[in-house]
């Protein structure tokens, strides 16, 4: 993967803020024949963090995390093609860091959906779970109905 600065990405290094997250220009690359632009992201503050629960001892806690990582998108169309995401809490012994990395594809119907998602949490630097999960096999559902209004003969 060759990078390059930002500077050739953008035309500037400006970084970019939207609600509560930093976003800036990270490089160019390419995943198979098509050409990205890859943007990291930051949180910077705010109530939409990532919350993690976790069950210990019929006791449930909730860990709210900042979080950050990569957008790929096509650099002709800027459609998203990969999404990833870190986040940490706690340092040293107690660090417990959660990785995922999402990759998407525009289905024959035009939507843009997910076909992978890998996910790992490590504690202390020591992988403790891994969740990998492929879609595939798009389809199209199509509903349709018909309504139909009856005037009904009013008798005095």
């Amino acid at each position: 993967m060759s990078h390059c600065s930002n500077r050739s990405l953008t035309g500037t290094t400006q970084h970019r803020r939207i609600l509560h997250y930093e976003f800036s220009p990270k490089g160019i690359a390419a995943m198979g024949d098509v050409g990205v632009y890859i943007f990291h992201y930051r949180q910077l503050d705010g109530a939409e963090t990532l919350t993690v629960l976790e069950r210990e001892a019929k006791r449930e806690n909730a860990r709210q995390l900042l979080v950050e990582g990569d957008i790929w998108v096509a650099a002709e169309t800027y459609t998203p093609l990969r999404i990833t995401l870190h986040a940490t809490s706690g340092e040293g012994e107690k660090t417990i860091a959660e990785e995922a990395e999402v990759n998407y594809k525009t289905t024959p119907y035009g939507s843009v959906l997910p076909t992978s998602v890998a996910h790992r949490e490590l504690r202390a630097g020591r992988l403790v779970a891994e969740n990998n999960f492929v879609y595939a096999e798009f389809h199209k559902f199509a509903a349709s109905s018909d309504i139909k209004f009856e005037v009904l003969d009013e008798k005095p």
